[in-house]
């Protein structure tokens, strides 16, 4: 079992009963995206790993090593990887017995890290996902070759295959240093990436406030954006935002000319003449350093479809070409469903 997430990732610490529940609630979860958490600094990234307990007649392998790979594209188009080693130990001195194919040396029952890049890049698109590797096992193969009197490990390997038939001559192919057919391997688990975007929502703030009356709820979000990309014009980009669970809490569409500028080109806010089921309150704001901030206030509607328990909750914007969507953990409180934030 392997859980993966980045964020902020606030208070989440190995050794924690609450590691998960505070992962989730301040962190994307493996297959999610993030935009800019920490400024120009890493995000955290949080790994938690148990190895497969197995049975008592065949019990799982201890775990060796938890690493981190890191994906990105350089500016002239070049991919690269990075595999970074977080947890555990890569020469823990593991292995098999060659004559039994039984485990020898020691791993680890659980191994879990946060961890940050001391390569990270504010301005670079990126990708993570971990990888995690057991103790060295013998290959299947190998347990089919010595059950049949083909010991890949012997010095007559070769002999032993004659004797054994035609079909087993593949069990020696190791003596020949074709490393596809290594008598050991290390079975491995992986996750899926977690994707960061300089453009993408960093932040989420807010939530659903219960009224008296269905009709009388209320959202109340700042959503904190890496930067809108060089083509989009606010004034001309069709606008929609959803705020989603297993149903609809909030959809919004806003078609291009709803927003205006006030004051100056860093401040737009909704039009007067913007549709009467647009929301109370929704404003733009350009910050000097590239990144943007919503703020949305419906006024009072219904949004009894919010369900009124710690749950995930999905926030999808786009503002013209602009699209990014962010996953987390809202929580349930007396009146309200909130962000980790609040």
């Amino acid at each position: 079992m392997v859980r993966f997430f980045a964020g902020t990732l606030d208070g989440v610490r190995c050794g924690s009963a609450d590691f998960v529940d505070r992962a989730y609630a301040s962190g994307a979860p493996m297959g999610a995206e993030i935009g800019p958490v920490a400024g120009d600094a890493s995000p955290h990234f949080a790994v938690l790993a148990a190895k497969d307990p197995g049975t008592a007649a065949h019990p799982g392998t201890d775990l060796q090593r938890v690493q981190i790979v890191k994906g990105w594209v350089t500016t002239d188009g070049q991919t690269h990887e990075q595999v970074y080693d977080v947890a555990g130990d890569a020469h823990n001195g593991a292995g098999v017995d060659p004559m039994t194919c039984k485990p020898k040396g020691r791993g680890a029952a659980e191994l879990c890290t946060v961890w940050t890049d001391p390569q990270f890049d504010r301005t670079q698109r990126a990708f993570y996902y971990v990888r995690l590797l057991e103790n060295p096992t013998c290959r299947w193969s190998t347990r089919v070759c010595k059950a049949a009197g083909v010991d890949p490990f012997a010095d007559d390997c070769a002999a032993q295959a004659s004797a054994a038939g035609d079909s087993f001559a593949n069990c020696c192919l190791n003596k020949t240093n074709d490393p596809s057919v290594d008598p050991l391997v290390q079975e491995r688990a992986w996750t899926s990436p977690v994707w960061f975007r300089p453009e993408a929502i960093g932040s989420v703030d807010g939530g659903v406030h219960f009224g008296a009356r269905p009709d009388m709820d209320r959202l109340s979000l700042t959503i904190g954006i890496g930067g809108l990309p060089g083509g989009v014009d606010l004034q001309s980009a069709p606008l929609s935002l959803a705020v989603t669970d297993d149903d609809d809490i909030y959809r919004l569409t806003l078609p291009a000319g709803a927003l205006m500028q006030s004051g100056d080109a860093t401040h737009w806010v909704l039009s007067p003449t913007a549709d009467p089921s647009a929301p109370e309150t929704l404003t733009i704001d350009l910050q000097p350093n590239g990144e943007a901030l919503l703020t949305l206030d419906t006024g009072e509607r219904d949004l009894s479809a919010a369900d009124r328990v710690d749950h995930m909750v999905e926030v999808a914007l786009n503002i013209g070409s602009y699209q990014s969507t962010q996953t987390r953990l809202w929580r349930a409180r007396t009146g309200s469903l909130l962000t980790s934030a609040q």
